[in-house]
């Protein structure tokens, strides 16, 4: 069982299959306390929601931790059929969970049970209910496959526009030594058919752009905006990076999205 969907119709199924079991429900605790009782039919089976987590050593593992409700229904005053309703319920949850580890043990269903804890049900008031609660601890084996015809494809997974901007002397064409700001593109892979864009701004002046592969500012400033633009040429869609760097930084390293904060 791949999904909560695949869970959620297997128990469904052991519901119908069950000869005690009269009816089902899905959702979580608080649904099933304030559910009208005149439309439920006794004993019924009530599948709480789910939380789902990866299996942080095993990453083809879903670790699923729920539970499922096994109910009966009795005034608290008639004390015998109250017992019995516990015991009965008792029993069906056990079958539930005999089921469970035979389908396991056959393999007709792909997971491991790692864990089960049975608590009572006694509502007293409009519910009446009585029962029993058992939480469980699942793993379930998944594939975790790319499937390459879910996607567009214009740009590689992962790809983020980065880049990383650093200050160093060079000497100009009279020899002379000056700053200057070069901005590389870290953009992830940098082998695909990409098309690129750096645009700059230097204190208040004008915005500039180049296509140039590494940016290249010598000019003197007090405050240096980059921003670096990728696109796709099948796709209009841009992916941005942006950074600033003052007088003195000797180095920045972009944020993955556009803004100029001056």
């Amino acid at each position: 069982m791949n999904s909560p969907g695949e869970i959620r119709a297997y128990f469904e199924l052991i519901a119908e299959e069950n000869n005690a079991i009269r009816q089902f429900y899905y959702g979580d605790y608080d649904d099933i306390l304030g559910a009208e009782r005149v439309r439920m039919e006794y004993p019924l089976l009530w599948l709480e929601d789910m939380e789902v987590r990866p299996n942080s050593e095993d990453s083809t593992n879903l670790i699923y931790d729920f539970s499922f409700v096994v109910l009966q229904n009795s005034p608290p005053e008639q004390k015998e059929r109250v017992l019995y309703n516990h015991e009965s319920t008792f029993r069906i949850a056990m079958q539930i969970l005999s089921r469970l580890k035979k389908d396991i043990h056959e393999e007709l269903i792909d997971m491991s049970l790692d864990d089960v804890t049975m608590d009572p049900v006694n509502t007293i008031g409009n519910d009446n209910d009585q029962g029993w609660r058992v939480t469980l601890r699942i793993s379930a084996y998944t594939t975790l496959c790319y499937n390459a015809d879910e996607w567009a494809g214009d740009y590689p997974t992962g790809a983020i526009a980065r880049f990383k901007a650093t200050r160093s002397l060079a000497q100009d064409g009279d020899g002379n030594q000056v700053y200057v700001i070069a901005a590389e593109n870290l953009s992830v892979p940098d082998d695909n058919d990409f098309s690129w864009r750096w645009v700059y701004k230097i204190d208040a002046g004008e915005y500039e752009e180049t296509g140039d592969e590494i940016l290249m500012v010598a000019d003197e400033f007090s405050v240096l905006y980059i921003e670096l633009q990728i696109w796709n040429e099948s796709d209009e869609r841009k992916i941005y990076a942006s950074a600033v760097m003052r007088a003195g930084e000797s180095e920045v390293r972009s944020y993955p999205f556009r803004y100029n904060p001056l």
